[in-house]
């Protein structure tokens, strides 16, 4: 019987400019982030151009907002 390790449940508050490019990295889209294919879930706007705002999880995949309020509200 194959056993593969226990999935990690990690829940951060806030992220600073300083340690945004690690979460970035850690959760695999630091990629997107660069080229501009990271958009807002909330109004399809790239993140890199408005600012990370907010990050969640839906299912398996984590889906972001910009730093406009309205976004981070709705997302959060």
């Amino acid at each position: 019987m194959l056993r593969t390790a226990p999935r990690r449940t990690l829940s951060i508050n806030a992220v600073d400019e300083e340690h945004q490019r690690e979460v970035l990295e850690a959760l695999g889209v630091a990629a997107s982030y660069d080229d501009g294919s990271l958009t807002c879930a909330v109004c399809s706007e790239p993140v890199r151009e408005i600012g990370l705002g907010v990050g969640r999880r839906c299912g398996d995949e984590i889906v972001f907002s910009c730093a406009r309020l309205d976004c981070m509200r709705i997302l959060s």
